[in-house]
């Protein structure tokens, strides 16, 4: 059978197919865990009900105490597998949203987005890439204020990023440029709350200038595009922010 040709629909058919088989695994684990604690309180109560001499408690000492140390040690590796689990099916969706928006599909790209986000224990900078790809679907859904609301649910997170990966905060370990763009940054959001959309903008373009890959810098220019109504604008930058990923 000839191998498919790489493209960004065998890459979705792909991720979906790895999101039902992950869906199985987690509901076989569930299974296996609740089926393993009914056998645990059966094998209780029959450890309860047996003999009562004392010569046939101390020839089942050694054996409970082994039990007791597999009880204790098989839900905890059932844990770990599970958390490793979520965090495949975290993954995956991710990569799934960028692929359906890559296609043209803002409808999947946004279901996933809001399936993903509804998870518990979701990573806060997947959290902060999903509501940026969200943003990117309603713009492209023509949904500007509803867009707006998702960057405005992420624009004052403590998680920084220079947009290469590396991790940093404003007042801690940062460099001088930085340090510039947060505060061009932060004095965006003060002009925003003071209804100061022009002065805004420029402090936010003066952030993107030190640094076009800030995403701090991007939620907020994005941010107040769309309160000025430049819908098409906001979605050229986060389609821009995407393809740099």
């Amino acid at each position: 059978k000839a191998l498919k040709i790489p493209s960004y629909d065998f890459a979705s058919e792909c991720l979906e197919n790895a999101l039902a088989l992950l869906e199985d695994q987690e509901k076989a684990l569930k299974k296996s865990m609740e089926e393993g604690n009914v056998e645990s309180a059966v094998e209780k109560e029959k450890e309860e009900g047996k003999g009562n001499t004392a010569a046939t408690s101390k020839d089942t000492k050694g054996t409970d105490d082994s039990e007791r140390e597999d009880d204790a040690s098989a839900p905890s590796l059932q844990k770990i597998r599970q958390d490793k689990l979520k965090v495949m099916e975290h993954t995956t969706k991710v990569s799934l949203i960028y692929v359906k928006l890559c296609l043209g599909d803002p409808s999947m790209a946004l279901y996933y987005a809001d399936q993903l986000l509804s998870l518990d224990g979701l990573d806060p900078r997947q959290k902060m890439l999903v509501n940026m790809y969200a943003a990117e679907a309603l713009c492209a859904l023509e949904s500007p204020k509803a867009a707006a609301e998702r960057l405005h649910s992420i624009a004052n997170t403590e998680l920084a990023d220079n947009g290469d990966g590396v991790e940093f905060t404003y007042t801690k370990h940062a460099t001088s440029a930085q340090l510039r763009v947060g505060i061009n940054v932060n004095s965006a959001r003060v002009h925003i709350q003071q209804g100061r959309l022009d002065a805004a903008k420029e402090a936010a373009e003066t952030a993107l200038k030190i640094n076009p890959k800030d995403n701090s810098a991007i939620i907020t220019w994005c941010y107040i595009e769309l309160r000025r109504g430049r819908t098409q604008s906001a979605l050229e930058v986060l389609r821009k922010r995407r393809s740099a990923v």
